[in-house]
């Protein structure tokens, strides 16, 4: 196994637990956007920085998640072009 092969796979296994963690990620921001909806509408206490943790909490979720996709080759594909392209093309 070359250097280059070795490199490629450590890089994936840590894309692949990065992408694992993000699906924790999801669960703490639907956790977080609960907690604010429920302080502001239920109690009338809006927070700031309640709004601005979830921004940072999303940021990470998009691009953990784009890498993690990529990875398993499953990002979504628009039909209308693919299915002109020639095999070679796709």
């Amino acid at each position: 196994m070359t250097f280059a092969e070795r490199l490629t796979g450590g890089i994936d296994a840590v894309v692949d637990l990065a992408g694992r963690a993000t699906a924790w990620l999801c669960l703490g921001l639907a956790l977080v956007m609960g907690t604010n909806v429920l302080m502001r509408y239920g109690f009338s206490l809006g927070s700031i920085w309640m709004q601005e943790l979830e921004w940072h909490i999303l940021v990470p979720i998009c691009l953990l998640g784009i890498s993690y996709t990529l990875l398993h080759r499953e990002h979504v594909r628009v039909d209308v072009v693919f299915q002109y392209l020639t095999p070679k093309s796709k």
